[in-house]
């Protein structure tokens, strides 16, 4: 049966960073203003872009509340292929990314608030990372894929303070993307075997048996399928002396068009989202609902909180680009996020730059306050 890898959809903001060769359209994000549920207005983000002759997005300013809270640099090469750094209010460098030619990310540096590096991945032309070094944990990990793209093995390897490497772990995965084996290579060169996983298949079940090194049985996670192959349950327990202890599940429901439109994940809390699709096919509306301690109280004593149910609500456009957020808290409206994008017409051979900021907003007095 095939596993399904269930990606939950979340809205990505996508920027044009480069005009076509005519003068067309780009689609430009200009900003979001929050509201609390009277409409007055809470806080909101607006941006500026500069574009070079060649039609290439050079700078991109990001305001919140007016202020300027960070930059992103891009410059190309002939090839096409560009890099891109992004700087904070605080003119600290937040990351570094390196793109090939079809703009797929090709070598990301992310870095500390003290201006140290603290991660660097590199990735293949497919953008699946094939290295990632940690500085501020001292590990690195290299990753293996076949040829469609499907994860096969996962090294990774420490390092103490002074870079003599520690512990060496291995991680083997089947076609399905489950992990049957883990070894530990220790600095002498002994190899455990740290994990074993055996796979029982009965029908549309499927149930995964975690060994220690021992033999031991630590963990069991029982999988139930459709016909299509569709994930529709998986539990996971821990094995404390010969007894399951829950530890977390997942549940899937689907539509006619094979569409995941009900996910609900229990891990301590209960979240659930739901999913509407439009006509076209396209997601129109995500709801995430959860549970979260909420007291009356702004300071001191807050022994009157209760647990309230939370509602997220987010609606898409045709091109499936967030265009509004909703806060329900106890059933009631809180606040509301509406996010405004722009068509813009971009000339290659001249300079020129969009400025999405409106100097004629402003806050409501409670969002001064501090709590």
């Amino acid at each position: 049966m095939k596993k399904l890898f269930c990606v939950l959809l979340s809205a990505v903001l996508t920027l044009s960073i480069s005009a076509c060769s005519k003068d067309d359209k780009t689609r430009l994000y200009a900003g979001a203003c929050t509201y609390y549920a009277d409409g007055g207005l809470m806080s909101f983000s607006e941006y500026l872009y500069k574009y070079d002759e060649n039609g290439n997005q050079v700078k991109e300013f990001e305001y919140y509340n007016g202020n300027l809270n960070a930059t992103i640099k891009r410059e190309y090469d002939s090839s096409g292929s560009y890099t891109e750094k992004r700087i904070n209010s605080r003119d600290n460098v937040e990351y570094e990314r390196e793109y090939y030619e079809n703009g797929v990310i090709k070598k990301e540096t992310t870095y500390e608030y003290n201006g140290e590096v603290d991660e660097i991945t590199e990735y293949n032309e497919e953008g699946l990372p094939v290295r990632k070094e940690s500085f501020s944990w001292t590990y690195t990990v290299e990753y293996e894929y076949d040829d469609e793209g499907a994860l096969l093995k996962e090294i990774e390897t420490d390092y103490d303070d002074n870079n003599v490497v520690g512990n060496i772990y291995e991680d083997i995965y089947d076609s399905e993307g489950e992990r049957i084996r883990r070894t530990i290579t220790t600095p002498d060169g002994n190899i455990i075997l740290a994990e074993r996983i055996e796979t029982i298949e009965d029908g549309n079940k499927k149930t995964v048996n975690t060994y220690n090194s021992d033999d031991e049985l630590l963990y069991v996670t029982e999988k139930e399928y459709d016909a299509k192959g569709n994930l529709l349950k998986e539990i996971t327990y821990s094995i404390e002396n010969g007894n399951r202890e829950f530890l977390s599940s997942s549940e899937y429901t689907y539509d006619s068009e094979n569409r995941v439109i009900d996910y609900v994940f229990v891990l301590v809390d209960r979240t659930e989202i739901k999913y509407e699709y439009s006509d076209e096919g396209c997601l129109s509306k995500e709801s995430i609902i959860t549970e979260r301690w909420y007291s009356s109280a702004v300071y001191g004593d807050i022994s009157d909180a209760e647990l309230t149910e939370v509602i997220t609500v987010n609606y898409y456009n045709a091109d499936e680009e967030m265009t509004r957020t909703e806060y329900l808290v106890g059933g009631e409206l809180s606040s509301y996020t509406e996010y405004y994008y722009e068509d813009v017409e971009v000339k290659s051979g001249s300079k020129c730059k969009f400025d999405f900021r409106d100097k004629d907003r402003k806050l409501d007095e409670r969002a001064y306050i501090v709590y």
